[in-house]
């Protein structure tokens, strides 16, 4: 309780505040839409069009707050999912053959079964291998192969880290990029 008090003391209600600075906004826009606007109203504008951004950034970081806590405190009770996924592994689970006629249920001799059904389909012989056509050409060149096979510098990593989603996936420590 003393941490709602807390949040609505200091941030406030975003959604109130969103949606007071969307009405100014769209006021501002139906000014503009007739008339053009002064100097300062094109300053208030700006400054509207950049709080609604910061608030609806705010209000999604928010919700993605509120998930990830709902996902903590309830785990394998979100439902939804772990139903879905529970019945695509019951419907992709293999736990007897049919083979000439007859059932084995036996897990250790199923799993031969499909052992050497997909051995025998692998190791099938060919009449005819199909082969590519057209210009392809071996890697023997040394500075090619030096190319493909250079290992990333600092920099590159450090790029690529930079240029992800902040938002996006959890790293190993449970924290984001942001």
């Amino acid at each position: 309780m003393v941490s709602k008090t807390w949040n609505i003391e200091v941030f406030g209600n975003i959604n109130h505040q969103l949606k007071q600075a969307g009405d100014e906004l769209h006021a501002l826009d139906l000014v503009a839409g007739t008339r053009p606007l002064q100097p300062q109203e094109c300053t208030k504008r700006r400054e509207f069009r950049g709080l609604v951004w910061k608030l609806r950034q705010k209000n999604e970081r928010l919700w993605l707050q509120k998930s990830r806590l709902n996902w903590e405190k309830n785990r394998d009770e979100n439902t939804f999912f772990h139903v879905i996924a529970r019945k695509r592994q019951c419907r992709s689970m293999l736990d007897l053959m049919v083979v000439d006629g007859g059932r084995q249920e036996d897990p250790g001799k199923v799993r031969m079964m499909v052992l050497r059904h997909f051995t025998k389909l692998l190791q099938e012989e060919w009449p005819s291998r199909p082969k590519p056509s057209g210009p392809f050409h071996k890697i023997s060149n040394g500075k090619v192969v030096e190319i493909v096979e250079a290992e990333f510098s600092k920099a590159e990593v450090w790029a690529v880290v930079k240029d992800c989603e902040r938002n996006k996936a959890l790293g190993p420590d449970g924290f984001n990029l942001a």
